[in-house]
């Protein structure tokens, strides 16, 4: 639609249609209302959204402006406003079949009567005359013993309510998790040293700087396993019984390698 407006007003400032051509001062006016309507519209600002295209519309007359003031008011909820303007623009937009087709889907969808539930009548019932009888006379009630300050009754006592709380404080990891996951890096690290040699010897072999670069990525990457895997068996070691380990990825002119330490 944008596409579309620019075109109308770069035709209608050479003077290609009937109607006045708008002056340049008209056509910038006119693309800053409708680039403030298309602001306002993703913000849902859709009444200030419809002013501001029908503002455009005045200075360009582009009709396919026309369809996007009715679109405004109707997502303002503005559904007798849209109407006219989505008929002028079949009117005098020209739209293809597949705007055509949307143009009218609109204008029924606005043109339907919201359906109301039915009021609700209430129903009063008249409660039941009680037939009148006379009351029968209160039946004498024995004083309490002197030892009992109230009313004597059957009612067992009030039992007393425990209410359990579990915690759901974490007690951190299972012992030896850190060291499941020191093992894990530590074969990583080997397996990913192993494809950097593989890379490498292919790309000494081949002379492809490619390959090159894959073997030290590899060894890079390998390099970051290996440091996890000391990081997590220095977690898991105690100051009881001291373990230490240290994995290197080693390359120089001649080859690439691995070399571990490990002390338990």
């Amino acid at each position: 639609m944008h596409k579309l407006l620019v075109g109308v007003l770069a035709v209608a400032a050479t003077g290609g249609v009937a109607l006045a051509a708008p002056t340049k001062a008209e056509i910038a006016q006119a693309k800053k209302l409708y680039t403030a309507a298309e602001a306002e519209s993703r913000v849902n600002k859709f009444t200030e959204a419809a002013k501001d295209y029908t503002a455009a519309y005045e200075l360009t007359k582009d009709p396919a402006l026309l369809f996007k003031i009715a679109s405004a008011h109707q997502n303002a909820g503005a559904c007798d406003a849209a109407v006219p303007y989505y008929r002028q623009y079949l009117e005098q937009g020209a739209p293809n079949a597949k705007n055509t087709a949307l143009t009218k889907e609109r204008i029924t969808k606005c043109a339907a009567p919201v359906s109301e539930p039915p009021p609700v009548t209430p129903v009063v019932v008249a409660p039941p005359v009680a037939e009148s009888r006379p009351s029968p006379p209160p039946e004498p009630v024995a004083p309490p013993p002197h030892d009992m300050p109230g009313p004597v009754t059957d009612a067992p006592p009030p039992e007393k309510k425990v209410t359990i709380v579990a915690s759901t404080a974490d007690f951190g990891p299972a012992p030896g998790h850190e060291r499941d996951r020191a093992w894990t890096y530590a074969g990583g690290a080997a397996l990913l040293v192993g494809a950097g040699v593989v890379l490498y010897a292919q790309g000494r072999s081949s002379g492809s700087d490619g390959y090159k670069d894959a073997g030290y990525a590899s060894f890079g990457i390998g390099g970051l396993a290996a440091v996890a895997s000391v990081y997590f068996f220095a977690r898991h070691s105690s100051q009881e019984h001291p373990r230490t380990s240290l994995v290197v990825p080693t390359a120089d002119a001649h080859g690439a390698g691995i070399a571990a330490l490990f002390a338990f």
